[in-house]
């Protein structure tokens, strides 16, 4: 089990990099906030099935993070994953998630558009953390107290590709 986030301002590539982890998946269910993968198939949470890539448009937060918590063997893209996170979602039921999914190999994904919007518990789960450009000042990012996290910030913030990704191995 993997915990991948992705941070980055609008227009970056978040999604790309997020169609790109499930493309070869058999089983994906994500929270799609934005309508961003309407190739899935729409389901409603009490339609969500075992196996199939499906996606759920709902304002319904606590309910998927408890049905993401029930998912086996699947890939779980929160995408806009600020909203889960502004307030809804305590640490304790993050982690709660976290070891859940870990014993029923489910990957989870999340997706935010700057640094300063991840939380830092999430941030301390994270494997794998993609950046692309943000919105993020030197000091938000320092925040992280992480040295590999803001070198690679500060890489893609250089780049002169407005795609460019830095993967950083975080966990």
């Amino acid at each position: 089990m993997k915990v991948i986030t992705i941070a980055g301002a609008r227009e970056t590539g978040k999604t790309t990099i997020a169609k790109q982890l499930i493309k070869e998946a058999r089983s994906v269910l994500v929270f799609d906030a934005n309508n961003n993968y309407p190739e899935l198939q729409l389901v409603r949470m009490d339609q969500i099935t075992p196996a199939g890539k499906q996606r759920v448009i709902s304002q319904e937060f606590e309910l998927f993070m408890k049905v993401a918590s029930k998912q086996k063997n699947k890939i779980v893209v929160f995408e806009e994953a600020t909203i889960f996170f502004s307030g809804r979602v305590s640490e304790q039921d993050f982690k709660s998630l976290v070891i859940s999914c870990r014993h029923y190999n489910v990957m989870l994904i999340f997706i935010f558009h700057s640094i300063m919007d991840i939380p830092k518990f999430v941030l301390r789960q994270t494997n794998f953390l993609y950046l692309k450009k943000t919105g993020d000042m030197d000091t938000d990012v320092k925040y992280t107290r992480n040295r590999n996290v803001f070198a690679a910030w500060q890489k893609a913030m250089s780049d002169p590709d407005p795609y460019h990704t830095e993967i950083v191995k975080v966990v």
